[in-house]
């Protein structure tokens, strides 16, 4: 029996390997998902090299509604170091959970001269201040991004970094803003952690270390992946909105489907049963959201326009069943407190009948 396909992620929003490869070589569907396949199957067995788990890094790989995102922001004249990175990243290694998966995102704030003022002021809008800052330019400040972080996590770095002269404090991006949006479209792939075990990008593979970084002195195990695989199957993709010229979801979708089409012109089907039962088994989730009093309609509403301003994850081809599926992450208010909370919402992709059904909210 044909094995369920899971691939948690594709990375062709920032990257444009798999739609410069689509086009030079005119391939059609069926070559990009016998292409993509045979990627991910080189990934998986390079990371079997090394004894890492592929299903193991979900959590890095994925958005997590109950954990945080943190960029924590350094002002690298204070390093006084001109490999300031390497120097910011080996005082941020030692104080990582080794019982986590995590991806690390990092980078200069970087942004046109022209643009500075309004960055200045966002910067100062959105920054949880934890110093006083010296603020000459944006681009003097580098940025280091951590997902899948519990609130434990998150208060033992701020701890360890906040005698660090460097460290001024952070942006709390576990959220939607436009200052997220902002930094995702800047910061760089750094590297995924996975307990012990540190994954990062290179042409030559094995277990060592191809960074700056003092990964062993801390008790990490650093393994090095075919830069193509991890730049496809290992990149962490920050939440934004996206744009018509993006070709993120086509390719998510190739990647578990021979059959791609605009996801805007399918149904969204919201059946009255499957409702009925999330409104009684997810009832407290879907009180908290807002949404216990919606009709299918609004549901449908709701959902859709996530849909189309988003990216999907968590990619499944169930070969048993003949079904492919699909999350996407929903925002929405909580009614108790204010404040901003996320569902996942689970979709089945149904091609020929140009139909996403729900399965699941939670």
């Amino acid at each position: 029996m044909q094995e369920n396909k899971i691939i948690f992620t594709i990375e062709a929003r920032d990257n444009v390997y798999l739609e410069s490869m689509a086009g030079h070589l005119k391939l059609d569907n069926d070559d990009i998902y016998n292409a993509i396949e045979y990627m991910h199957a080189g990934l998986l067995k390079e990371l079997k090299k090394v004894n890492i788990d592929y299903f193991e890094l979900k959590n890095a790989l994925t958005p997590q509604k109950q954990k945080r995102e943190i960029a924590f922001v350094f002002d690298s004249e204070k390093t006084g170091s001109t490999i300031y990175g390497a120097k910011i990243l080996n005082k941020i290694i030692p104080l990582l959970d080794k019982q986590t998966c995590n991806s690390v995102l990092v980078g200069d704030l970087i942004g046109d001269s022209k643009y500075s003022t309004i960055i200045r002021k966002a910067f100062f809008e959105f920054i949880e201040q934890e110093k006083d800052i010296s603020y000459i330019s944006h681009d003097l400040f580098f940025i280091v991004y951590l997902n899948n972080l519990s609130d434990l996590a998150f208060q033992s770095i701020r701890e360890g970094l906040k005698n660090y002269a460097p460290y001024v404090g952070y942006f709390d991006l576990t959220f939607s803003s436009v200052f997220k949006h902002f930094l995702s479209s800047i910061l760089v792939r750094g590297f995924v952690k996975n307990k012990n075990q540190i994954i990062a990008p290179d042409e030559e593979t094995g277990k060592y270390n191809p960074t700056m970084f003092n990964f062993e002195k801390y008790g990490f195990q650093c393994n090095a992946i075919e830069s193509l695989y991890y730049d496809i199957f290992l990149s962490y993709k920050i939440e934004r909105p996206i744009s018509l010229s993006e070709e993120d979801i086509r390719f998510s979708l190739n990647a578990v489907s021979t059959t791609v089409l605009t996801l805007s012109d399918f149904k969204l089907v919201i059946e009255e049963p499957k409702l009925q039962y999330l409104m009684t088994e997810k009832k407290d989730n879907f009180e908290r959201a807002g949404l216990a009093n919606m009709s299918i309609d609004e549901l449908q509403d709701q959902i859709k326009s996530k849909l189309n301003t988003n990216y999907i994850f968590n990619l499944c081809f169930l070969p048993e069943y003949g079904t492919i599926k699909f999350n996407i992450m929903l925002e929405t208010i909580h009614q108790a407190s204010n404040k901003p909370m996320k569902l996942i919402v689970a979709l089945e992709y149904v091609a020929k009948d140009k139909i996403l059904r729900l399965i699941t909210m939670f």
